[in-house]
C-alpha cells in the first residue's frame, strides 16, 4: 500500500505498507505490518504495529502493541494500555490517561520517556547501562544497583497504572510536572555524554 490517506477506518484485519506515507484522521482498529513508513494518526482505538525503520505520530490512543526495530514512537495520549518491544528508537508518551491500566515494554538501544502521569503507578522496572528516572514523591520497594543494572520496584500516590519494563542501553524516564529543572539538566548532560 502506497502514499495512503484517509479519514475513517473502521475495521481492518491487516494492512501490510513500506516506503509510504500515511495520513489518518481516526482509526478503529488496524494491524499493522510496515517498514520505511511515517505514520500521523490522530486517533485510534487499537493498533497492532510490527515494522522496521518507521516514524509514527499519534494523537490520542486507546491500545497499542508495537514491535518494532529502528522506528521513533511519539504517542500525544494514551488511554488505556501500551506494549512496546523495541530494538534502536525512541518511545514517548507525552501524557499517560487517567484510566490507564497498564504499560509494559522490553527495549534496547531505545529510550522510553512518559512525560506526564496522569495517576499513581506501579512500577517494576529492570535496567542495564540505563538510567531509570521516576516521579517524584515514588516509594520504592526495592531500589537495587548491581554494577551496571538496576531494578527499581515500588509506587506512587494513588497507584492505578502498572508500568513493568526491561531497558538495555535505553534511559526510562517517567515523570510528572514536578520534575525539576536540575533533574531534566542532569539527564540531558548524561544523554549528551553517552552520545558522544
Amino acid at each position: 500500500m502506497k502514499g495512503i490517506a484517509t479519514d475513517i477506518i473502521d475495521s481492518c484485519k491487516k494492512v501490510d505498507s513500506k516506503y509510504s506515507d500515511h495520513k489518518y484522521g481516526k482509526i478503529q482498529n488496524l494491524t499493522l505490518d510496515s517498514g520505511y513508513d511515517d505514520f500521523v494518526i490522530e486517533s485510534l482505538n487499537r493498533l497492532k504495529n510490527s515494522g522496521k525503520y518507521d516514524d509514527f505520530k499519534i494523537g490520542t490512543a486507546n491500545e497499542i502493541l508495537f514491535d518494532s526495530k529502528y522506528s521513533d514512537i511519539e504517542i500525544k495520549n494514551l488511554l488505556e494500555t501500551g506494549a512496546f518491544y523495541t530494538k534502536y528508537g525512541e518511545i514517548e508518551i507525552g501524557n499517560l490517561g487517567e484510566r490507564a491500566s497498564e504499560v509494559k515494554f522490553d527495549i534496547s538501544y531505545s529510550d522510553f520517556i512518559i512525560r506526564k502521569v496522569n495517576n499513581g503507578i506501579q512500577f517494576d522496572i529492570e535496567a542495564d547501562y540505563s538510567d531509570i528516572v521516576l516521579p517524584s514523591g515514588t516509594e520504592y520497594t526495592l531500589n537495587d544497583k548491581d554494577g551496571n543494572s538496576l531494578h527499581k520496584k515500588g509506587h506512587s500516590n494513588n497507584a492505578q497504572t502498572i508500568i513493568r519494563g526491561v531497558s538495555r542501553f535505553g534511559d526510562v524516564i517517567i515523570r510528572d510536572e514536578s520534575l525539576n529543572n536540575s533533574e531534566v539538566r542532569r539527564i540531558i548532560e548524561r544523554l549528551c555524554a553517552f552520545s558522544l
